[in-house]
């Protein structure tokens, strides 16, 4: 049987490691937090899938929330006038519904899933000199991250990578208590809403951890009026500059917000990200090379064979999603590798989840 290592455990490393732990494949994940810790921690990002993306997950059984999730049947646009009345003003069905589902929901119930079905889960960062190791115990490594210290062995395509700097400035709240279009209060939809000049306001249903929610997401035109998120930690304070946004701009949308309130205190997210477009050929600190896979966005990593740097350490095992978590430098030695300094290995308990060792700090 075919061993294989995926790391980063989000919506593409995820569906691929169940997908091919379906067809018979002895997969590895390895996932910087645990299912709890993705469950109970901030939202990560808006989503909405639409109906080719949704058959992809129906396709593998793994549609598990369907039924629960809000079927957005629907997608709107609206701009502002500068009297802040609406110029444009539009929505139009869906040939089939899309769906959102909060990651935090998926995420976790995706990791539960391969662990409860056999998978091996590691939970511990990875870095570029462990792909290096792992290459050589793998038959297949692929890279599913989006962001990090493995991101950066693929360089940066300069001739579709246009913008060197971030081209919005994000926030996001997730909330109940938002009313309906009163256009079309029979279905939801995904309503854009441009401000030229300032930026959009995307509205869109999501299921997420207390049920059916809605979402507020901002981008604002860097130091533009919406660029104003920046060094806010307060939940409630970020969901009323949110609202009070919203008045500003987009009448319209404040007039079904005003009862609206955060679903969690997770339920905030603000940051900024220049759009890149990477390189699909990257190389390992010791000569191996990696490329992207033909059937995935996420970059694959092979090695040549020959003889291992290090001596060989069993393989990583859990039994369950709730592995105890290495913490440290992403720089040491996730479980079932040894470290670069000590050489030790993780120890492995009777139940046979693996604990991942933490070097002791010096005192001096």
């Amino acid at each position: 049987m075919r061993k294989i290592l995926i790391v980063g455990a989000g919506q593409s490393g995820l569906q691929l490691a169940l997908g091919l732990q379906s067809r018979g494949y002895e997969v590895t994940l390895m996932s910087n937090r645990t299912a709890d810790e993705v469950r109970t921690g901030r939202v990560m990002s808006t989503q909405c899938m639409f109906d080719t993306a949704l058959q992809h997950e129906r396709d593998l059984a793994l549609n598990f929330w369907e039924s629960q999730a809000p079927r957005i049947e629907g997608l709107g646009v609206s701009v502002a006038a500068p009297d802040s009345s609406r110029a444009i003003d539009w929505v139009g069905r869906l040939d089939g519904y899309a769906q959102s589902v909060d990651q935090r929901v998926k995420m976790a119930g995706w990791m539960d899933t391969f662990a409860q079905r056999g998978g091996q889960l590691v939970i511990h960062g990875a870095a570029v000199g462990d792909l290096d190791y792992f290459s050589r115990r793998y038959d297949l490594t692929l890279v599913a991250a989006g962001k990090g210290e493995l991101v950066s062995m693929f360089g940066r395509d300069a001739a579709r990578s246009p913008y060197g700097e971030p081209q919005r400035a994000l926030a996001v709240a997730y909330v109940h208590g938002l009313g309906p279009r009163p256009e079309h209060p029979d279905f939801d939809a995904v309503r854009c809403n441009i401000v030229p000049g300032v930026g959009e306001l995307f509205v869109m249903p999501t299921l997420t951890t207390g049920g059916r929610a809605d979402i507020l997401f901002w981008e604002g035109v860097p130091g533009g009026p919406v660029d104003a998120f920046k060094g806010i930690k307060d939940p409630s304070e970020h969901l009323a500059l949110t609202l009070e946004l919203m008045e500003k701009f987009l009448p319209w949308e404040y007039a079904r917000a005003t009862r609206v309130e955060l679903t969690d205190a997770g339920g905030t997210l603000a940051g900024r990200y220049a759009p890149t477009v990477r390189n699909p050929i990257g190389r390992l600190p010791a000569a191996a090379w990696s490329s992207a896979s033909p059937t995935s966005s996420s970059p694959t990593t092979r090695s040549p064979a020959r003889a291992p740097t290090r001596p060989p350490s069993a393989p990583p095992r859990t039994s369950t999603p709730s592995s105890s978590r290495a913490t440290g430098p992403s720089t040491r030695r996730g479980c079932g590798a040894p470290s670069t300094a000590t050489g030790r290995r993780p120890s492995t308990s009777p139940s046979g989840r693996t604990r991942c060792w933490r070097p002791r700090r010096s005192t001096s």
